[in-house]
């Protein structure tokens, strides 16, 4: 169409036939067929495929932004983080926010030029060139994906741009984009292999699968398709040297340096902490290839914000030593920075890669955060589910084209995910976030674990061997604590079901490998076997718990009542249950170290404490007795985790305030220093002030000594060891174990 100024119109896309014949066409306005195929008797009128939003468009956008290696900054870590604490001393005090005040009084002291003697070997000729921001999970070529999930939020829902900056250099692959991907593929009758970092995931319901038959494989509708294709995102670099993703904006940037975002531990104590993620973490929680991670943090190209992650997490599980040694006053103070650094570069979308946010995201649930504040371990499962179910990683991938360990790794990601919101949504009667009515996912195998115990560092580690079996029989675990929970707790639920949980767990514990096996009241347990064994007896606990039918306990029916009866007739006591968990309470506090197990653990000795309660107000003074000092235990166990688990400072002084309504003292009603620490579990300030657990187990034996026949203290050793103090990196990395700085 030619205006009155005589300047043409083109039409936004034009069909094969007019794009052929380069003549006007007016599918986009009229529909398909176009006039012109209309006139011509052409019923195969398709729209060709865009390109737009895809590329940079002009020559001198292009010079510009050329792929460049995609590192967070050009200078050494220990420069940068020198930079990172001038710029945020350079802000006034009037403009700092209560974070950033924290900071300033929270951040430890560092010599940047301190270099722990034997740790050059590890940080390598690379590592003084800046950490990357290539995705743990990525291929083989480096790539990152986009679109992001928190870059999305930044856009407009009524646009189909992924940016309403029309100067941005960088553009997320929009929806029509992405379609036409798809649409192109099928077209070609193309079937690319899955790229983990982006696909599409089109459910069933979806109607693409009732119009196309391409979209059909083996007589069912195909889920998984490929997704834009990833490339490497041009990068903005700053006079100082770093270097930062172009969709960010300078604010943004601004932003998160005034939030320490780019501040890292020294070499010497990251080192540390990474050496506690792989010896103690990731055998508990395998969502990252570990080969992949070591070779990326040698490289330092680990995302930032997973990097932040793994801190918090390794900085939860870690010995208390090395949190001084930090400069930290206090494991929380430890765990929140790390937590929050990863929060706001999650927040303000700076990672693109949605792997790595699904990740850091499964990582963040062990933050608990507070009553007031939404981001919690409830929070970050629900955006963890999102995430994961957006890519589809909850669906059957088994005749997906996809790479073997990338498959793997995304099996590994969701039943992760499947036990984190278990625990975490049974805990405290949340509804779970995963319906595992819309989930076929295949179960684990010692397949999926392979690649990792492959890895040389990992040979020698004491859970090598038993590692892959736990995951896969915790996750079956996961799912009979789903079914209980449904049943005995959820609107309308069937109380009959109760003796058919009770026979599955029994074929769940006669199904178990020899490695797991345990016997009840064995206090000589690993790591796993313990953790399995807490948490069989929570299940035989909670399907003995009592709970009157929706509307009241006077509408319970005799029916109910009689099928009650014949559950606690056929189902062992939960005193009995509770009793084997406390035992193994002496153990886990008296032979072993608290933070080398999972802590989906300790939910199962809460409610354990919960029916020693109980025990407590019987008249048999015996019974009595043993209650008030098994609840004892379990108390002196909370005490211990007071800043590793979160739930354990409410639970530790729901006792105490329990305890004392029987007019019974409190073990710690007298102790001033344990509640500062509850205030700070609980609203995230300093608990510089609150007594550490190394000081309360020091005088175990002569403040309770009703439990000394219950414990050998002379023991040395125990069922659990410390997980770092193999050696890790003396083939990969060239360090010997001393340089670990682990005690």
């Amino acid at each position: 169409m030619v205006t009155g100024e005589g300047v043409r119109c083109r039409a936004a896309r034009a069909c094969r036939r007019c794009h052929v014949k380069r003549i006007k066409c007016d599918a986009i306005e009229g529909g398909m067929p176009c006039t012109g195929c209309q006139q011509a008797d052409n019923s195969e009128c398709t729209l060709m495929p865009s390109n737009r939003g895809t590329y940079i468009r002009t020559a001198s956008r292009r010079a510009r932004h050329q792929p460049a290696q995609r590192v967070r900054s050009a200078v050494p870590r220990s420069t940068a983080v020198s930079r990172d604490q001038d710029y945020q001393r350079s802000i006034a005090p009037e403009e700092a926010t209560t974070e950033e005040q924290y900071e300033d009084h929270h951040q430890p002291t560092r010599n940047p030029d301190s270099t722990a003697p034997g740790t050059a070997g590890l940080r390598g000729a690379n590592r003084g060139a800046g950490r990357g921001r290539d995705s743990v999970a990525s291929p083989t070529d480096r790539r990152v994906t986009s679109p992001a999930s928190g870059a999305e939020a930044t856009t407009s829902p009524m646009l189909d741009l992924a940016t309403t900056d029309p100067d941005s250099a960088h553009r997320e692959p929009s929806w029509t984009t992405m379609f036409d991907r798809l649409f192109d593929n099928l077209s070609h009758n193309q079937k690319a292999a899955l790229d983990k970092c982006s696909i599409t995931y089109l459910g069933e319901s979806f109607p693409l699968g009732m119009v196309l038959e391409e979209v059909n494989e083996g007589g069912r509708t195909r889920l998984h398709h490929p997704g834009p294709p990833v490339s490497e995102p041009s990068v903005v670099e700053e006079p100082s040297g770093q270097r930062h993703p172009s969709h960010m904006r300078p604010e943004d940037i601004t932003y998160l340096k005034s939030k320490g975002a780019f501040t890292f531990p020294d070499a010497d104590m990251l080192d540390a902490l990474v050496a506690t993620y792989l010896g103690r973490v990731h055998p508990l929680y395998p969502i990252v290839n570990r080969q992949e991670f070591i070779r990326q943090y040698e490289a330092d190209e680990v995302p930032a914000m997973l990097l932040h992650a793994i801190c918090s997490i390794a900085a939860t599980f870690c010995d208390l030593a090395l949190i001084h040694r930090a400069g930290f006053l206090s494991r929380l103070d430890a765990r929140l920075a790390s937590y929050r650094k990863a929060k706001v570069l999650f927040e303000v979308g700076y990672e693109t890669d949605k792997i790595v946010q699904l990740q850091s995201a499964v990582y963040m649930t062990f933050w608990g955060g507070g009553p007031l504040n939404h981001w919690n371990y409830f929070s970050w499962i629900g955006t963890a589910v999102t995430i994961a179910e957006s890519l589809g990683i909850h669906r059957s991938m088994a005749n997906a084209d996809m790479d073997v360990s990338d498959r793997s790794l995304l099996k590994r990601l969701w039943w992760t995910l499947v036990n984190r919101d278990a625990h975490c949504q049974s805990l405290v009667g949340r509804p779970f976030r995963i319906n595992q009515d819309q989930v076929d996912i295949e179960p684990l195998l010692m397949e999926d674990f392979e690649e990792d115990m492959q890895s040389p560092e990992f040979k020698s580690h004491p859970l090598r061997d038993s590692f892959g079996l736990y995951q896969i029989h915790m996750s079956r675990l996961s799912l009979i604590l789903k079914d209980i929970v449904n049943t005995r707790f959820r609107p309308g639920r069937l109380q009959s079901r109760a003796a058919h949980l009770y026979e599955k767990l029994r074929r769940w514990r006669h199904e178990l490998p020899t490695e797991l096996q345990w016997v009840d009241g064995d206090a000589n347990l690993d790591v796993f076997a313990l953790c399995l064994c807490t948490s069989y007896n929570h299940h035989l606990i909670l399907l003995h718990q009592d709970q009157p039918p929706m509307g009241g306990v006077g509408l319970a029916s005799t029916s109910t009542q009689e099928n009650s009866l014949l559950l606690k007739r056929s189902i062992p006591a939960p005193e009995i249950a509770a009793r084997n968990v406390t035992c193994l309470v002496y153990t886990i506090y008296a032979k072993s170290n608290p933070l080398c197990i999972p802590h989906e653990t300790f939910q199962g000795v809460f409610l354990a404490e919960a029916v020693m309660f109980t025990q407590m107000k019987t008249s048999d003074p015996m019974t009595a007795q043993h209650g008030r000092a098994a609840l004892s235990a379990c108390q002196m166990l909370w005490h211990t985790v007071l800043e590793t688990w979160d739930a354990s400072p409410w639970i530790l002084r729901l006792f105490d305030h329990l305890v004392g309504r029987l007019g019974l003292p409190s073990d710690r009603q007298n102790d001033a220093g344990w509640a500062p620490t509850m205030t700070a579990a609980a609203t995230g300030e300093s608990s510089a002030d609150a007594l550490h657990p190394d000081e309360f187990v020091d005088d175990f034996g002569d403040a309770l000594p009703t439990l000394s026949t219950f414990l050998d203290m002379t023991q040395d050793g125990g069922a659990l060891s410390n997980f770092v103090d193999f050696p890790m990196f003396s083939g990969s990395f060239g360090m010997a174990d001393q340089s670990l700085g682990m005690p």
